[in-house]
Formats: C-alpha cells, structure tokens, sequence
C-alpha cells in the first residue's frame, strides 16, 4: 500500500567562510552571523539574483547548504557547494554517478566492481559530510569570538579546536580512500591491469602509459596541479596527523578582518595550513577554504572517471502497477 506522507516546511541555513551563516528571504531580506553588536547584521532589498556577487564582495565562500525540518528543528539534507559546482560543470554529482555504476555492476553480478563503487560513493559523501561538521566546528568558534567581543588581530584555541583538527584529518582520510578505491576500479575494471592496492602504486602501473585514462590520473596526480591535487590530499593527512600531534601545527585560531559591508572593526575565525603541503614553511590558506576546492578536486575527478568507465551508470525507475511497484525494464 502506497501512502503519501504529510508534507512538511524547511528552513534553510547557508554555510559560508569563517563559519558564518546566512539567509535570504522572499522578501530580499539578507541576515548573516554571528557578527557585529548584536546576532548578526540586516541587508534589506537584496535581489536574489545578485546573492552570490554579494558573498563574493564580502570576500566570503559558499561552503554549503543546510536544510531543516522547521517544525522538529531535525536536518534533512547537506549540500556542500562543491558537489553542486561539479553538478553544474559536468552533469552529475560525484556520488550519485558512482551509485549508478554499482547498480550496473549488480545487474552484472561483477561483486568486484560493486564492492568498489560503493566504496567511492561512500567515501565521497563522508568527506562530503566531514566537510559539514568542519563548518560547524568553524561555526562553534565564530560564536565563540561574538560572544567574546574578540578583536581582529586575537589568535585563541579552546577545547573544540582539537575537534576541528579531527574533522579535518577525518575529511583528507575519506578523499585518500575514495582516491585509492578509484585506483583500484581503473586498475581492475578499465585498464584490466591487475590489482593495485592504493594510488600510488596505479601511478607505478602507469607512469609511462599514452592511455586516456592514466593521462587523465597522471595529470591530476601533478604536485603542480592547482589548486590542490591528488599528490596533495595524502600529504595534508599526514601533515595534520603523521608529522605532528594534533594541534601543533598550529595551536592556534585567528580572527582575521571581515570586509565590507560587514561591520567594520569585527572579525572571522580562520584555521591556517600550509598553501602547498610540500612546503611547510611557505604560504598560508585557511582550512575551511581548502577543503571547498579539494572536494570540488575530488569531485571533478570521480566524474571524469566514471565518464570513462565501460560500466555505464544505471538508474532504476519504477512505475506502479495495481497498487505494486514494479522496476521499469531498460
């Protein structure tokens, strides 16, 4: 028996840099915080249009969008702005395409090849969802210096800082794996060169091949790919776990200035990491900012392998027949 459920109301909550919030409502009605004297500050007549030029000009980043049940508070759904920017350039969201390229492998019966899709999916969305609780962390800290009236210049750590570090650290473990369970799919499903049991040895495999796919690996795989490339994901784990303890890289969270039109004078929370992973004592780049162009990295990457994937990706669609749901056959 088929029931339709009560439909219900949401409330949506814009991620951005610094751990800042937002909305835009119907009536042009722009708030964002925790900033300024009081929750946040009030930019009336904005055109929903011109939302994004207004983040841009306030030198602040979509990092993603959260939607909530507005009767329970519950959350429905996490959108991280980088999938949708893959979506948008390529035609499919990472994850989504891997799911499908598991459903053909079972309607192949290869166990092999759904085993690994299923792990790239997964750990996809892991980052994905890392990547959400990383912002919250930043959140948790951006109230910390509102409540705190901590002026820009001030550099602070509490106990919530060292949960932010294992965010992080769990957000570069997940795109590592998702990275070596690709390697292995190649390896095995498309090149048929035999198992690999992570990338850098694919890249061993492949380091002298005119393929299109290892061309494609070999490129993303370049120390020089910018911003951020495939050799970077491995080193930023370990420089934020192997090569130090948690915290002492950095032991500290900066406030850093806030541009116009926010309040002059009241800053935003920033996490530094080194710019290049490979050169410890160069140029800075906040954490949260990273990890938005690394998950577009990964994601860019997992569509363009699957593109080339002789599984082709397969969605299921039903159809109800007497009050049964049946599978609609290709």
């Amino acid at each position: 028996m088929i029931e339709q459920l009560a439909s219900i109301k949401l409330r949506t909550s814009t991620h951005l840099a610094h751990g800042l919030r937002s909305n835009l409502y119907p009536d042009g009605t722009f708030r964002i915080g925790p900033v300024g004297n009081k929750n946040g500050i009030q930019i009336n007549d904005v055109d929903p249009a011109k939302f994004a030029d207004l983040v841009v000009q306030m030198q602040l980043m979509i990092i993603g969008i959260e939607s909530f049940n507005q009767e329970s508070g519950e959350r429905v759904e996490w959108l991280a702005a980088a999938s949708d920017k893959v979506h948008s350039e390529l035609g499919a969201r990472p994850d989504r395409i891997w799911s499908e390229i598991r459903n053909r492998a079972a309607k192949m019966g290869d166990e092999r090849a759904q085993h690994l899709a299923s792990a790239i999916s997964f750990h996809y969305l892991a980052a994905e969802i890392s990547m959400r609780r990383v912002s919250e962390a930043y959140n948790t800290h951006q109230r910390h210096v509102h409540r705190s009236k901590a002026p820009v210049g001030q550099r602070f750590t509490t106990m919530d800082t060292s949960d932010l570090y294992h965010d992080l650290h769990a957000f570069f473990v997940n795109l590592g794996s998702a990275r070596d369970y690709v390697a292995s799919f190649v390896a095995e499903k498309i090149s048929d060169i035999g198992k690999v049991s992570n990338h850098a040895a694919l890249l061993k495999r492949i380091k002298e091949s005119d393929d299109e796919v290892h061309k494609l690996i070999l490129s993303y795989s370049d120390r020089q790919f910018l911003p951020i490339g495939l050799a970077h994901i491995g080193e930023y784990r370990d420089v934020l776990v192997h090569r130090s303890p948690v915290g002492s890289l950095s032991d500290w969270v900066d406030v850093v200035a806030l541009r116009h039109p926010l309040p002059k004078g009241f800053g935003g929370v920033s996490l530094t990491l080194p710019a290049n992973p490979f050169d410890l004592d160069g140029q800075t780049v906040d954490a949260l900012v990273l990890i938005h162009y690394a998950l577009h990295l990964m994601g860019k990457y997992l569509v363009k392998i699957a593109e080339l994937s002789p599984m082709v990706p397969y969605r299921p669609h039903f159809r109800v027949v007497d009050g049964k749901v049946e599978e609609v056959r290709e």
